[in-house]
C-alpha cells in the first residue's frame, strides 16, 4: 500500500485528532495546519490564516492528499451563531481552492468534510449519493459547503458524515449531559432513521477513499446497518445509564439545542453508503454499543 504525504486542517477536532493518529500509525507522512502561530515552530505543523484566505502554496504542492475537516460544532446548548457555523466551514474551503488555483502542481486528492444534513428530513425515502438536496438549515449549509469545494482537474471527495458514535464524540457527550439531567427513554418517538457510524469505520473509510482513485464526489460516511433513533438511543443508554427514563418531546430538544439540533438529531434519513458498498469497503462495527466499547 502506498504511503502518502497528507496535509490536514482541523486536526485538533474530534475526527481530526483521531484521523491523524490513525494515518501516522499507517506510516503516512502527515503535516498539519494550525491557526496558532506559536505551534508552527514544529516542522510538521504550519501556520495558516483561513479567515484571511492565506495559505503557503508550497505546502499544498508537496502534498499527495489534502484533507479539510474544519467546522464549528453543530449540536451545542451554547448555540453557535449561524454566521460562525458557516464561516468556519466556508472560509477554509475557499482558502484551499484559491490556493489550488495558484499551484503549479496539484495534489492527487482533496477531501472535504460535509454531512448527511445535506438530505434534510426525508421520511419513507431511501437516500444515497445520487439523491437530491433536501430542505432545512443543515441541508443548505452542506450544499453550499460542497459547492465551494469543486475544482476541475482535481479529484474531490465530500465526506457526508453521519453521526459518529464514540465515547469521545461531541454528539455523544452532549446527549450524555442531556440524559444525565433529563433522563430520556426516547426522544420524539424515536422512529426516525438515524445515520450513524463508528469512529473506527470512519477512519478506515477515509483511508479506503484515499487509496481508491475511482471514488470521487459526495460519499456517505455511514454504517451499512440502518437503525432508527430509538434503537441507537437504547444502545447509548446502556452506557449513559440515566437515573430515570422518560419520553422527551421534540420541543425540549429545540429548547436545548435549537433548530439545528432538531435537524441533526430528529431528521428522518435512511442513508445508504452506496459508494463505499460499491468500492467493496467492509465495515467492522455493527452496532452503536459495539462502537462505544470498541478500541482503536
Amino acid at each position: 500500500m502506498n504511503h502518502m504525504r497528507i496535509l490536514i486542517s482541523g486536526s485538533s477536532g474530534f475526527i481530526g485528532k483521531h484521523l491523524t493518529k490513525f494515518l501516522v500509525e499507517k506510516n503516512h507522512k502527515v503535516q498539519f495546519l494550525t491557526r496558532n502561530s506559536n505551534l508552527s515552530e514544529n516542522k510538521n505543523i504550519h501556520y495558516w490564516e483561513p479567515d484571511n484566505f492565506k495559505l503557503n502554496k508550497v505546502l499544498v504542492e508537496k502534498s499527495d492528499v489534502v484533507i479539510c475537516l474544519n467546522g464549528k460544532k453543530i449540536i451545542s446548548p451554547l448555540r453557535n451563531k449561524l454566521r460562525e457555523i458557516k464561516s468556519s466551514r466556508y472560509n477554509p474551503i475557499e482558502t484551499f481552492i484559491s490556493t489550488f488555483e495558484e499551484c503549479t502542481k496539484l495534489p492527487k486528492l482533496f477531501i472535504s468534510a460535509s454531512a448527511c444534513g445535506f438530505y434534510g428530513d426525508r421520511p419513507s425515502e431511501i437516500l444515497d449519493e445520487n439523491s437530491q438536496k433536501g430542505n432545512g438549515i443543515l441541508s443548505d449549509i452542506s450544499n453550499e459547503w460542497e459547492n465551494k469545494s469543486s475544482l476541475k482537474n482535481l479529484r474531490v471527495v465530500n465526506l457526508r458524515f453521519g453521526n459518529i458514535i464514540h465515547n469521545d464524540s461531541h454528539m455523544f457527550k452532549q446527549l450524555k449531559k442531556f440524559c444525565k439531567i433529563i433522563g430520556a427513554k426516547r426522544i420524539n418517538g424515536g422512529e426516525n432513521f438515524f445515520p450513524w457510524i463508528s469512529l473506527l469505520d470512519t477512519l478506515r473509510a477515509i483511508e479506503h477513499i484515499i487509496h481508491d482513485e475511482k471514488i470521487m464526489g459526495p460519499v456517505n460516511i455511514t454504517s451499512n446497518n440502518n437503525l432508527r433513533f430509538n434503537e441507537v438511543f437504547n444502545d447509548l443508554n446502556q452506557v449513559i445509564k440515566p437515573f430515570i427514563k422518560i419520553p422527551v418531546p421534540k420541543i425540549l430538544i429545540k429548547l436545548f439545542f435549537g433548530q439545528i439540533g432538531v435537524e441533526a438529531l430528529l431528521n428522518d434519513q435512511k442513508v445508504i453508503p452506496l459508494k463505499l458498498q460499491n468500492a467493496k469497503f467492509e465495515w467492522m462495527v455493527r452496532t452503536p454499543l459495539e462502537s462505544l466499547n470498541s478500541v482503536l
